[in-house]
C-alpha cells in the first residue's frame, strides 16, 4: 500500500527517538516529551498535559505493539508544524491495547486541524496492519528510513 501524503511529511517534520524509558504510559509520555523537538509555540508542559488528558479518556494503544498518543484537540497553531514523533520504548509496556499485546513503539501525533488529525491517525492505523511494515519497524528505522519506506510502499 502506498501511503498517501501527509503521512511522509508529518513523519519528516517529527523525529525518531530511541530507548524511551517508563513503566506506564504516563511515564513513557513524560519522558518522550522531555526530549522531543516541539513546534515553537508549544511548551513541554502543555503537550504532556494534553497527551495525558487524552489517555485518561481512553488508552491510545491500537494493538500489534503500537500506540498513537495524541491530544483530543488540535494543539499546533501552524499546519506546517503538524508532526508525528516515533518513539521506540526501552522495553514493551502494558498500554491496555485491545489485543492485550504490550506496546513497543509509539507515534505521537501533534496536529493543527481536525481533518489532518483524522487523516494521519487513519494512515497510521492502516499501515501498522501490514506485516511488512511491522517487520520493518521492528528494526527501529531512523526517521529518514521510515519516510522512505512510507513513500515507496
Amino acid at each position: 500500500m502506498k501511503t498517501t501524503t501527509p503521512t511522509g511529511e508529518w513523519f519528516l517534520r517529527g523525529e525518531t527517538y530511541y530507548n524511551i524509558l517508563g513503566d506506564s504510559p504516563a511515564q513513557v509520555l513524560e519522558n518522550a516529551v522531555k526530549i522531543m523537538r516541539l513546534p515553537h509555540d508549544l511548551t513541554r508542559e502543555a503537550v504532556t498535559a494534553a497527551l495525558l488528558a487524552r489517555e485518561s479518556v481512553m488508552p491510545t494503544a491500537i494493538g500489534l505493539g503500537f500506540a498513537v498518543p495524541h491530544p483530543r484537540e488540535s494543539i499546533v497553531s501552524d499546519e506546517a508544524d503538524a508532526m508525528v514523533a516515533v518513539c521506540y520504548l526501552e522495553h514493551a509496556i502494558d498500554w491496555a491495547a485491545p489485543d492485550g499485546l504490550p506496546v513497543e513503539t509509539i507515534f505521537i501525533v501533534l496536529s493543527a486541524n481536525h481533518a489532518g488529525h483524522l487523516s494521519i491517525l487513519s494512515a497510521i492505523a492502516s499501515v501498522v496492519q501490514e506485516e511488512g511494515f511491522r517487520e520493518f519497524i521492528s528494526g527501529k528505522p531512523t526517521r529518514t528510513e521510515l519516510v522512505e519506506y512510507l513513500e515507496n510502499h
